[in-house]
C-alpha cells in the first residue's frame, strides 16, 4: 500500500502543504483557499481534509494520464459535506490561478501562493509503479 500525506497550512487566499510519500518528504503542494465544511466556490476551493483513493486516468482536459483523487468510485469524484468535486487532479503549476481546485505539486514554495519545479511527473511515476504492483494508493489530507 502507498500512502501519500499532505499536511496543510491554510492562508487567506491559498493553502500550502508539505507532501510525503510513505513517510518520506516528497515536496510542496499548493491548493486554493480552504472553506468551511459544505462551502465550495467553483475552481477556487481546496478539497476537504479526508483520505482519498488515488488512481491514474486519462484527463480529457489535459489530454494525458494523470493522478486523480476521489472518494466515489463510479465517477472518480469527491462528495464531502454535501458538496461534489469532480476531476481533482494532481499537476504542475506556479500559483493558485493554475489550480482550479486541483493539487499542484512542486519542489519549491515561497509560502505566499507561488511554487516552482513541478513534481507531477515524478509523483505520477511513483503512483503508477505502485498501481502496477497491485497496491492500493491513498492520499491523506490533513491540517498541520
Amino acid at each position: 500500500m502507498m500512502i501519500i500525506n499532505t499536511f496543510r497550512t491554510y492562508q487567506k487566499d491559498h493553502t500550502d502543504g508539505k507532501v510525503y510519500v510513505n513517510g518520506n518528504y516528497f515536496g510542496n503542494s499548493l491548493e486554493d483557499a480552504g472553506r468551511p465544511p459544505g462551502v465550495k466556490i467553483q475552481d477556487e476551493t481546496c478539497i476537504p481534509e479526508f483520505t482519498y483513493q488515488v488512481k491514474i486516468t486519462r484527463s480529457p482536459a489535459f489530454k494525458r494520464n494523470m493522478i486523480v483523487l476521489f472518494d466515489t468510485e463510479y465517477d472518480h469524484s469527491i462528495n464531502r459535506h454535501g458538496v461534489r468535486f469532480t476531476g481533482i487532479r494532481v499537476h504542475g503549476g506556479n500559483n493558485i490561478e493554475h489550480t482550479s481546485g486541483c493539487v499542484i505539486v512542486a519542489k519549491k514554495s515561497d509560502g505566499k501562493g507561488k511554487v516552482s519545479g513541478s513534481l507531477e511527473r515524478e509523483l505520477t511515476v511513483l503512483v503508477q509503479a505502485a498501481l502496477d504492483d497491485q497496491q492500493e494508493v491513498y492520499w491523506v489530507i490533513s491540517e498541520i
